[in-house]
């Protein structure tokens, strides 16, 4: 880009936003432009070396595909506590990206969304439910979590071949005001999680398994104390 001027462009073969395949899809015709100007650059035909450019005009494909998919169609993924905000943010993410399987677990689901009036949230898992080639299991483990995904996992149609963990807990306090209990309850939520999916997953199958973090565990956030030792660790 340095060496370009002001009005110059630079196209990039797989760059998302300035690479060939989006470029043919938005704007073809500036491919052609960089084409011809290429050719008028080119020496006469009797140069003894590069032969000139010759422009051969050709239908462009009714769509271009961008970027290949990180998920498998022919596999379904599992995201432990993916209810939440940011777990739904996930699941569309992965469709965006080639999953169509996917089962959403959290200990209340739809019930504790509702129970915390999370309307936005609601609509979210609604909207995902809707897009097309999409099949959402939207599972509560509950009190007995392990023959709760067991459940879920057996009505998934497709081999599972990922799993992200995304649960997490979170009980705010000065580090003075933290008793035992508080300071120990964000732990189970992801530790748990492992064994959860050692117990109903075939790990050794899987082609990853993936857990969230946090920055609190390097930067640290008021009233995180508790959460952010879970993290370093």
């Amino acid at each position: 880009r340095d060496m370009v001027t002001r009005y110059g462009r630079v196209f990039l073969w797989n760059h998302p936003d300035s690479g060939i395949a989006y470029l043919l899809q938005t704007d073809p015709c500036s491919i052609g432009d960089a084409l011809r100007a290429a050719w008028s650059y080119q020496p006469s035909p009797s140069a003894p070396l590069s032969p000139p450019l010759k422009l051969v005009t050709c239908p462009l494909p009714e769509s271009v595909p961008l970027a290949t998919g990180i998920f498998e169609p022919s596999k379904s993924y599992v995201l432990l506590g993916g209810i939440g905000s940011l777990g739904l943010q996930q699941a569309h993410w992965m469709y965006q990206n080639g999953a169509r399987e996917l089962l959403l677990t959290s200990r209340s689901a739809r019930e504790g969304l509702r129970r915390r009036h999370d309307y936005t949230a609601l609509r979210y898992l609604d909207y995902l439910e809707k897009l097309p080639g999409l099949r959402i299991i939207v599972a509560a483990t509950g009190s007995a979590p392990t023959e709760e995904l067991k459940k879920a996992v057996g009505a998934l149609k497709l081999p599972v071949g990922g799993c992200f963990i995304l649960s997490g807990v979170l009980v705010d306090r000065s580090f003075v005001s933290q008793t035992e209990e508080t300071f120990e309850a964000p732990f189970p939520a992801k530790v748990d999680a492992f064994k959860l999916v050692e117990e109903v997953l075939p790990v050794e199958k899987l082609d990853f398994l993936v857990t969230f973090s946090s920055v609190s565990g390097m930067f640290g956030n008021a009233g995180q104390t508790n959460y952010a030792r879970y993290e370093l660790c």
